[in-house]
């Protein structure tokens, strides 16, 4: 969700919301990173799991306009894909989402 607004996106999908296809995240090992949205914009993040299971991250995005933490729980990685929910509040706005991503 987008404030109000459900967005649905698949990849090559013909009834999407929004378009994700350039959108994607960098974890390094090391505990940095970089988010590149939609329209090529990178930022850069700082990331570490939560718990000694490995279920959960949390990473800070260091966005132009508003620093934004981000939760990722039930993390999941089978089929070379990652699947979670995820979390984050900005400008007020609370958002929560369900995502599988494509290792790219």
């Amino acid at each position: 969700m987008d404030g109000n607004t459900i967005l649905y996106y698949v990849r090559g999908g013909s009834t999407n919301t929004d378009d994700f296809d350039n959108e994607y995240i960098t974890f390094n090992a090391n505990g940095t990173g970089t988010y590149v949205d939609p329209n090529g914009g990178t930022s850069t993040l700082t990331w570490n799991f939560t718990d000694s299971t490995y279920t959960s991250i949390v990473y800070l995005v260091q966005f132009p306009s508003l620093p934004t933490t981000i939760t990722w729980n039930n993390l999941v990685y089978k089929n070379k894909s990652i699947s979670y929910d995820e979390y984050f509040s900005e400008s007020g706005v609370n958002a929560e989402n369900e995502t599988i991503r494509i290792v790219k």
